[in-house]
């Protein structure tokens, strides 16, 4: 069975945060019950989730990617962080609808080459200059 998305931007409900790892201590369990935007476009199949974040381009923040069988592999490969302290940031996110305008989010966030303006930062970056964290979301329509 085929399940759909509701077509345009539209606002989705973060229902359920499950942590895997989180090795750059980004503290997901913050993002629960927060709303973020979707974008389906129904003509091209992409779907975007996530207000957009980073330079070098800004992209949405869970990344964008085309929608097949109710699955997409949603990219996101940008700097995040400011103008202080940065860092190059990579999301390999796997979407998958489970009901009209319901899906998860398994995100596999890997952050590295942190500016120098990151040494005095709380929490700092990781001594191996890298770090992943993977988590699951369950986004709903409002």
């Amino acid at each position: 069975m085929y399940w759909a998305l509701s077509r345009g931007t539209n606002n989705y409900n973060i229902t359920k945060v499950v942590t895997t790892s989180d090795g750059c201590m980004l503290g997901q369990a913050a993002l629960m019950g927060m709303n973020r935007p979707v974008t389906y476009d129904e003509a091209t199949t992409t779907i975007s989730v996530g207000a957009s974040q980073g330079t070098n381009p800004a992209q949405p923040s869970f990344g964008s990617g085309k929608i097949a069988g109710n699955m997409a592999t949603l990219v996101r490969d940008n700097t995040g962080g400011d103008s202080t302290c940065n860092w190059k940031q990579v999301d390999n996110n796997v979407l998958t609808l489970f009901a009209n305008d319901k899906f998860t989010v398994d995100v596999t966030e890997t952050d590295s080459m942190f500016s120098a303006g990151c040494t005095g930062m709380n929490p700092p970056p990781p001594a191996s200059g890298m770090c992943t964290s993977t988590y699951q979301l369950t986004f709903e329509k409002m």
